[in-house]
């Protein structure tokens, strides 16, 4: 049989090679962009440490006295905030009256990148008030970070819903001048729906807790 060499042409081994190199590369980055994004989208929603419900002292104390009631709430997001942060993971404890939820924000954005410093982190303090004037100002927290992400799981107490209507958390970063106002956004509203919430075994406050407080 004659050779043609159009139709039996011979690539050059050089070129295979170039070929299958491309081609793994190629199936490579596939892989790795599926897994880049799966990962991503796992820690949206926060770490384990942060959607863990946050045992602070008069919680641990309420527990070894009696039931401890804590109930998960609906997430409310504003659109106005959701660009800059995402709140979830809001548990309310009755007996106490503590509000506690998780707050990320994103080190990469955009839209508030120059609020940071060249670590990705920024200080920032909150304060939540009520339809009827009333303003907590003094709060627990833990952080985590992950990725790009940094985190911070609050807790106010003494905070007590039966009468009110509406909640809202106010975010200020912390300058050298002053607290600047950076968002706002509903953290809880009377009709919001509300689950029962096991927060596991409390024997002792978490060892990480730490104290803020919105100053004048």
């Amino acid at each position: 049989m004659s050779f043609d060499p159009v139709e039996d042409k011979i690539v050059p081994k050089p070129i295979r090679i170039a070929g299958k190199v491309l081609k793994y590369l190629f199936l490579t980055a596939i892989v790795l962009m599926i897994g880049w994004l799966s990962l991503r989208s796992c820690y949206q929603d926060g770490t384990n440490k942060m959607k863990k419900y946050m045992w602070t002292e008069k919680a641990v104390e309420t527990n070894k006295n009696g039931t401890l009631t804590v109930k998960r709430l609906t997430e409310y997001q504003d659109p106005e905030l959701s660009t800059l942060f995402f709140i979830g993971k809001i548990y309310y404890t009755q007996e106490i009256g503590q509000l506690q939820f998780m707050i990320r924000y994103n080190t990469l954005n955009q839209d508030y990148k120059d609020m940071l410093d060249e670590d990705g982190n920024a200080e920032f303090v909150f304060e939540l008030t009520d339809d009827e004037g009333t303003h907590y100002t003094k709060y627990q927290y833990i952080t985590d970070s992950a990725l790009m992400y940094k985190y911070f799981r609050i807790a106010f107490e003494d905070v007590d819903i039966t009468y009110l209507s509406k909640l809202h958390l106010k975010i200020y970063l912390v300058t050298e001048e002053e607290d600047v106002h950076v968002g706002s956004c509903i953290v809880w509203e009377k009709d919001v729906p509300m689950k029962d919430h096991d927060p596991g075994k409390g024997n002792k406050p978490n060892s990480e807790i730490k104290h803020g407080e919105k100053t004048e």
